[in-house]
């Protein structure tokens, strides 16, 4: 180990906690300001993560987000037993030891090639001349020179210090013939060393450390009381998918499996005698990679079940949207496309219910933004945040409008302006021609609000885009019997019922729907226009909720 420690030399350690900079200071949660150094451990966590993260968190939600309620749910009084039972867990001693080794192996075995800053400083200042470069000058100019920066030399210079610790083996130069450069074998030598690097750094390590070569079978290594126990080997399979754990019950998978515990191990055990683990970067990876443990188990554990208990799917919404997709009428044709759609509408309520958990979870703290490049809109009132998008639509900026009922319908689809924000969206993609986008935010709409008073409008409106712009008449027909059936005294009814008996119809003029109504029988004002239904009455009337 004494060659390896002197290959890296000494760390400089950063020790002692000091006060954020305002300009390094992304975001404060209560009494605490996270930097960005943490926010930066925290993307490389979630990047790094081992195990399948619980579908409903982080879900959709943006690094800055995740970051913020992660710190909040890690802070509630129901994560202590979780805490209390992962410290003493073998799967965390793992992660303990994972987190540091990757970071080991990214920053300072492939990204260094295991050569120390220090050494490639001093390496760059005593051989300034060979970076020197002559530029020759024209009939009124001399020749000037210039060194180049380490920047633009450092990757020579690292393979240069790593050959002259690790030159190629007889192994590897057994491959050549003798007409090979030493140039050459160096440059094939480096190559395949990068291409298999840990590897490479995984059995110089073990010999380094143990003071005899890594063995080559693996009954040498994995068993109880060896090196790997097959309990540590069952903590790896469990991080993988259950349906991917029988892929690694043969040998040599399973050795592939064993070699990525040796790695971790010998990598985090370099990493803390080489000081590596007190570098405040590394400390926040392991805060980090602790937190994101304790909150997958509680979202998982705690909010998932409590979500569960509590969710039912009205499935007459979800055979509308069944025959939005596929057109046919609701006999059970297709049993697996409906059972696919109950376990998605299940899992979206599911995540609306753990939303409104952790929001309400996010405002016993406060949360400040501290700068303009990482934030979100979940401190804001959704009531606020729909006016202010009714208030960019109305003055016609219908863009920024679409973003904001789109924001506004994600993150609070638990809450009336959330939903209301979906119908908001349908009106504008309707005039934006996304018809189908339209209808999937109206059918989203009667999914998740119970109300009933609201329903016949959203079917109508579904009805009628159906029927004006899809050229659908049966699709428009089934959504207006459902006003019909459904909701016959609705203000809509009879609009519905004219609409209906109507289909493909061009509806051109005010007087050619008199007259229609007329031969119906139906009472019309003569002394207004509030009998008369057109295209566009139908559709301010529908739109108006």
């Amino acid at each position: 180990m004494k060659k390896f420690v002197q290959l890296f030399l000494i760390i400089p350690l950063i020790a002692g906690c000091t006060k954020v900079p305002t300009k390094d200071a992304v975001v404060r949660i209560g009494n605490s300001t996270i930097s960005k150094a943490q926010f930066d451990a925290f993307e490389k966590v979630t990047r790094m993560y081992p195990t399948e993260p619980s579908i409903h968190f982080p879900a959709l939600r943006s690094k800055i987000t995740h970051l913020i309620e992660t710190e909040v749910l890690f802070r509630e009084r129901g994560t202590r037993a979780i805490k209390d039972s992962l410290k003493s867990g073998l799967d965390w001693q793992w992660k303990k030891r994972y987190y540091p080794a990757q970071l080991f192996l990214m920053e300072y075995l492939a990204g260094n090639f295991g050569i120390p800053e220090n050494r490639i400083n001093e390496y760059y200042e005593i051989h300034k001349d060979s970076f020197t470069v002559t530029i020759k000058g024209d009939s009124t100019k001399a020749d000037s020179t210039y060194i180049r920066p380490l920047a633009d030399v450092r990757g020579k210079i690292i393979d240069s210090l790593f050959i002259q610790d690790n030159g190629p083996d007889s192994a590897f130069r057994s491959q050549f013939d003798s007409l090979a450069s030493e140039q050459d074998i160096k440059g094939q030598w480096i190559f395949h060393v990068r291409k298999n690097l840990p590897v490479f750094f995984m059995k110089k390590l073990y010999a380094e450390m143990y003071d005899t070569p890594y063995p080559d079978s693996l009954k040498e290594i994995f068993g109880e009381g060896k090196y790997i126990t097959p309990a540590d080997l069952e903590i790896i399979l469990s991080w993988l998918p259950e349906s991917r754990r029988h892929l690694y019950s043969d040998t040599a998978r399973r050795q592939e499996l064993v070699e990525w515990l040796v790695k971790w191990k010998l990598f985090s055990e370099c990493a803390a005698k080489l000081g590596h683990d007190k570098l405040p970067e590394s400390k926040y990876v392991l805060e980090y990679g602790w937190k994101l443990n304790v909150v997958d188990c509680y979202v998982s554990n705690v909010l998932t079940p409590a979500a569960g208990a509590s969710v039912s799917i009205d499935t007459s919404m979800l055979l509308f949207s069944l025959y939005d997709d596929n057109g046919y009428t609701f006999v059970q044709t297709d049993h697996q496309s409906f059972a696919t759609k109950c376990v998605d509408a299940t899992r979206n309520i599911m995540n609306m219910k753990i939303d409104s958990t952790i929001t309400e979870c996010r405002r016993k703290y406060q949360v400040t933004f501290l700068q303009n490049d990482w934030k979100d809109s979940r401190n804001a009132n959704p009531d606020t945040l729909l006016k202010e998008a009714d208030a960019l639509r109305d003055s016609g900026k219908t863009t920024v409008a679409k973003e904001a009922y789109t924001t506004l319908s994600r993150d609070f689809a638990f809450t009336i302006a959330g939903q209301n924000a979906l119908i908001e969206l349908a009106k504008l993609q309707t005039e934006q021609q996304l018809y189908t986008q339209a209808i999937q935010n109206y059918r989203r709409y009667l999914l998740l609000n119970r109300d009933e008073s609201k329903r016949c409008n959203t079917f109508f409106m579904i009805g009628f885009i159906y029927d004006e712009y899809l050229d659908k008449p049966l699709h428009a027909e089934t959504n207006y019997k459902w006003i019909l059936k459904n909701s016959p005294d609705c203000e809509l009814a009879d609009d519905a019922e004219f609409m209906m008996l109507h289909l493909s119809e061009p509806m051109s003029s005010v007087e050619e729907l008199r007259d229609e109504a007329m031969r119906q029988g139906r009472k019309i004002d003569e002394e207004s226009d509030e009998g008369v239904v057109t295209q566009e009455d139908t559709v301010t009337t529908a739109t108006a909720n």
